[in-house]
């Protein structure tokens, strides 16, 4: 049995129903989950980056699970940024 991902066990571990994911939203959860590293820890290139990247591949997801997107800005930052991003990338 394969392990769960560690950004798709901090999503459950704080309440958040998996279920509706797709390969293809699973997919593009991990990148950008990779997105919201880079943001946290990147210089200015690397933030602008992150978030045009994030814009594009929220796409590619169920509009219904963009949400966790969202949330996985608290495991890179913090959950006050949530408020300050989301409304940046969101499509």
């Amino acid at each position: 049995m394969t392990a769960r991902p560690e950004h798709l066990r901090w999503l459950a571990d704080n309440g958040r129903d998996l279920a509706p994911l797709t390969g293809q939203d699973a997919r593009a959860l991990a990148a950008i989950d990779a997105c919201w590293q880079l943001y946290a820890s990147g210089d200015d290139a690397g933030r602008t980056a992150a978030l045009a990247a994030v814009r594009c591949l929220a796409l590619a997801m169920q509009p219904k699970c963009r949400s966790l997107a969202r949330d996985l800005i608290a495991r890179s930052l913090d959950w006050g940024d949530q408020d300050k991003l989301w409304p940046r990338v969101a499509p």
